[in-house]
């Protein structure tokens, strides 16, 4: 079987659009209208529910739970928070090594817990 022709899951994880509007590095002009947000989600879910291996993981939500001081936990592991590394670079934006391990394994278990056709036991997750 040609590698074009065989078909593999697809997670997309369409994140929804992060509520920029508190963020420093951004300025008003980059910022859409709070109803244009929720028309750009309201779009993403649509697709998704067209979409049979398209999977939205609300990353809005861990970025808001990230910027409060909140650890995130994946499947044992546990990341941020007050006692451990900043998930979040000085720009309150972009991950830092340690947020880009979080995010990856969050997006990871995503598409093994919604797909169901990949086994956890085929991934590391510490």
């Amino acid at each position: 079987m040609s590698r074009s022709s065989r078909r593999f899951p697809l997670a997309a994880a369409a994140a929804l659009v992060f509520p920029l509007l508190a963020l420093p590095v951004q300025v008003p002009a980059q910022v859409p209208a709070t109803e244009t947000l929720a028309r750009l989600n309201a779009r993403v879910q649509q697709f998704a529910r067209a979409h049979a291996h398209v999977h939205v993981v609300p990353l809005a939500d861990v970025h808001a739970r990230i910027e409060r001081g909140e650890a995130i936990e994946v499947r044992g592991r546990r990341f941020g928070g007050a006692d451990s590394a900043p998930l979040l670079d000085d720009d309150l934006l972009h991950m830092t090594l340690a947020g880009e391990v979080a995010l990856t394994l969050l997006l990871l278990d995503a598409f093994v817990r919604e797909e169901g056709t990949v086994a956890p036991e085929r991934f590391v997750w510490d």
